[in-house]
């Protein structure tokens, strides 16, 4: 599990999702094969750029929540 804040900031949440997840750095979690996706929509794009994403696996679970359609820009949500 990783965010923007400092690993030790999400310790408490990772260790209550269960035992074997543990906090990282995002740029730790960035470099492994496997990369849940789970970001507010409009942060989509800024993460998107962070990293050359060849040869991931990605599960994109974004949410366009309460976006309007023409933020959406014929993307699907």
């Amino acid at each position: 599990m990783a965010a923007r804040r400092p690993p030790e900031a999400i310790a408490p949440r990772a260790t209550a999702i269960g035992p074997t997840v543990t906090a990282h750095s995002l740029q730790d979690a960035l470099r492994a094969e496997i990369v849940i996706l789970a970001v507010p929509f409009g942060l989509y794009d800024e993460l998107a750029q962070a990293l050359d994403w060849q040869g991931k696996i990605v599960i994109d679970a974004t949410n366009a929540y309460r976006v309007s359609l023409d933020e959406l820009g014929g993307l699907p949500s």
